[in-house]
């Protein structure tokens, strides 16, 4: 019975995570540090998802903020400067994260032209 508990489970987490768009650093200007953004989801409010371990994503090893920029789980492990560079990645694609949470006919692709990099410098 466990067996089968923790198969569902899993399941639900491989389709959550599915339904995630992953954003690399070419995409957003932030490096090797990965974002994941998801389409709306009803245990939480719409964020964004950093993973603490370079270049990967980590299930045991991430942290979520809000768009506001505070973080909402987890724990961070980033620099105070790469926290920095996330939260104004955040905001200068505000309206992008938010109209890819609430509307389900932007697909992935149409959001991530419609991005923003992050400068080099802020």
């Amino acid at each position: 019975m466990t067996e089968k508990v923790e198969l569902k489970a899993a399941q639900r987490l491989k389709q959550f995570i599915g339904a995630m768009a992953t954003l690399q650093g070419k995409r957003t200007g932030l490096g090797n540090i990965l974002i994941w953004i998801s389409k709306r989801y009803p245990r939480h409010a719409c964020r964004v998802k950093v993973s603490n371990v370079r270049d990967t994503y980590s299930p045991d090893d991430n942290f979520s903020l809000s768009l506001d920029g505070v973080v909402q789980e987890g724990q961070e492990k980033v620099s105070a400067t790469d926290m920095l560079r996330i939260r104004k990645w955040i905001e200068i694609n505000r309206e992008v994260i938010e109209k890819f949470w609430n509307d389900d006919q932007y697909l992935d692709d149409d959001m991530k032209k419609d991005l923003k990099k992050l400068p080099k410098k802020i």
